[in-house]
């Protein structure tokens, strides 16, 4: 197989001629980010019928020749957990992709595992051992050696026939159009538009704070974000997570109150101090008004604990039957969302409760929450079993029965009797 670094406009216009005429080729990155709040490409590698390459961004005038291949809808990309990849493409070049095959999401449907790395899934599908001498290259330095050039390219080399591995397995299983619902998510610029620093901080864990402590913490989050983009370095080198939401607790006011916070240094209070207490003081003056834990809407009867782990069971069972990842389908958090949801009567929005997993299991769980089919151990096959109950109601979100868990490797769970909807 031919290889080469192309480190030319010209040379890169004419891969991507290559590539086009291909129909489909093989995508990866390499990238750094650990210095930086910006991602710094290194190299980007592609392989397509008898072609590799190692395209150096910072040698080439433009990247636009590949931008344009990334987002022609008549040419597949085929990449492993290519979030990341086409992140990086999206920061230095705002493209969003299109028409995408994800190896990892492919063999997730057909029941390799959740988020399988890309060296297992090359030793299943072709046996070949992939090296790991260069995981801590910085990619960023030049020149790149043979060694790395070699590595690079081990990448890109076996999409192609993972691909069409997997392909045959989809299209087996019916589900080839699972495939391209799930990585529709990988086509839109949602998946790679930054947030708005004022919206930063509902990445953070906030429970516990009241409506004016989450006014001080969407600022400060919001001043830190600002901060580390203006600078370009990593966030936590601003002030880490857990000063931001101590700030957000306490809502110092001053810097004497502010060096009482331990996990903020002298030297960023020094420098950061003016910022941070102006910061708090926007926070104050608009406080964030969102229902508490003490709003009785939220408050939820600890049976709903139990029918959720009533509903993982069915969801272990569907998923071991239909060979494909249970996270896949459905999160204990999904689930418990679900059962909370059905208790107000309002179904919450979940993928679970949409297209192809509203098929495979999603109605199943409307159904039994409704009494329209009860969960029941097989005696002969030991399977769990949903089946139909004539003039079901409600499950009693008030029943004492114990679900208890069985040795089943599914973790299967089930009444002391028989799991069933109450009539």
């Amino acid at each position: 197989m031919k290889s080469a670094i192309v480190a030319h406009t010209k040379e890169l216009e004419q891969l991507c001629e290559k590539l086009a005429e291909s129909g489909s080729f093989s995508l990866d990155t390499e990238f750094v980010r650990e210095r930086t709040f910006y991602i710094q490409l290194g190299i980007v590698q592609v392989a397509a019928n008898g072609v590799e390459a190692v395209i150096d961004p910072q040698a080439v005038d433009s990247l636009e020749p590949l931008y344009e291949l990334v987002t022609d809808p008549s040419v597949e990309k085929i990449v492993h957990a290519g979030e990341q990849d086409f992140a990086a493409l999206y920061e230095k070049g705002e493209i969003v992709p299109t028409n995408v095959f994800d190896t990892q999401i492919a063999a997730a449907l057909v029941g390799y595992g959740d988020q399988i790395s890309y060296a297992k899934l090359v030793a299943k599908v072709t046996g070949v051992q992939l090296s790991k001498l260069e995981t801590l290259t910085d990619w960023t330095a030049r020149p790149l050696t043979q060694a790395q050039i070699d590595y690079s390219l081990e990448d890109v080399r076996y999409l192609a026939k993972i691909r069409e591995h997997l392909g045959e397995r989809l299209d087996a299983l019916g589900r080839s159009g699972w495939e391209l619902e799930e990585c529709a998510r990988l086509e839109s610029a949602e998946a790679y538009r930054p947030l708005e620093p004022l919206e930063y901080y509902k990445r953070l864990k906030t429970g516990g704070l009241n409506g004016g402590s989450l006014g001080v913490l969407r600022e400060v989050a919001a001043w830190r974000e600002a901060t580390a983009r203006s600078r370009n370095i990593p966030r936590g080198w601003v002030i880490r997570d857990q000063s931001v939401l101590e700030i957000a607790r306490r809502k110092p006011s001053t810097i004497k109150s502010l060096k009482q916070i331990r996990s903020l240094k002298p030297h960023q209070i020094g420098k950061e101090g003016e910022s941070i207490i102006a910061a708090v003081a926007r926070g104050e003056q608009n406080p964030i008004n969102e229902p508490t834990s003490d709003n009785a809407k939220n408050k939820m009867p600890p049976q709903v604990d139990s029918i959720a782990r009533l509903l993982e069971a069915w969801l272990y069972a569907r998923a071991t039957e239909a060979e494909i990842a249970p996270s896949m389908l459905a999160t204990r958090i999904d689930l418990k969302s679900l059962a909370a949801g059905h208790y107000r009567s309002e179904l919450p929005s979940l993928p679970l409760l949409e297209g192809w997993r509203r098929e495979l299991v999603g109605q199943d769980f409307l159904d039994i929450l409704d009494g329209k089919k009860s969960l029941h151990i097989d005696g002969d096959t030991v399977r769990i079993e949903a089946t139909g109950v004539e003039g079901g109601k409600y499950l009693d979100m008030n029943s004492s029965e114990r679900l208890v868990r069985t040795q089943n490797d599914v973790g299967i769970y089930r009444q002391d009797q028989r799991v069933h909807a109450l009539e």
